[in-house]
């Protein structure tokens, strides 16, 4: 880079123009690195979080933690959303990273249709909380 390195990230940083070689050279470079360490923490944060699962801490060897750690698909939920339905087939294993989840099953007292089967609107009761390091479903 034929200028210092710091005056041409801040010139370029700053909206203005700046070297043709530090806008194609140092910049994507640095920003790739910076991806790849962070990329790198995210995934060092995720083995470090399965360690404290007692499930796997019980079941699974250590060594295999990084494997599960690079396949983990993380999925954020809303308030009130539902993980999963009663009576329906599991085919994921999910495990609580923060936030509660709550286990509700229904109670057959609610309303049936012409059947006499429950209608979607049944009610619920709560059986269980799930909290950091819970986990439900899987086969």
């Amino acid at each position: 880079c034929p200028q210092n390195s710091w005056n041409c990230n801040a010139s370029v940083a700053m909206g203005q123009s700046g070297c043709k070689s530090c806008v194609e050279g140092c910049l994507p470079t640095s920003w790739r690195m910076q991806q790849y360490h962070s990329q790198r923490e995210e995934f060092e944060n995720r083995v470090k979080f399965l360690e404290t699962v007692p499930l796997l801490a019980n079941q699974l060897p250590r060594a295999d933690l990084p494997t599960l750690a690079a396949a983990l698909v993380e999925k954020r939920f809303r308030p009130g959303e539902s993980l999963a339905r009663q009576g329906a087939v599991g085919r994921e294993l999910n495990i609580v990273k923060s936030g509660t989840c709550a286990v509700l099953r229904k109670t057959g007292d609610g309303p049936k249709d012409s059947t006499g089967a429950p209608k979607d609107d049944e009610e619920e009761q709560r059986i269980a909380t799930l909290r950091t390091g819970d986990w439900s479903g899987g086969q």
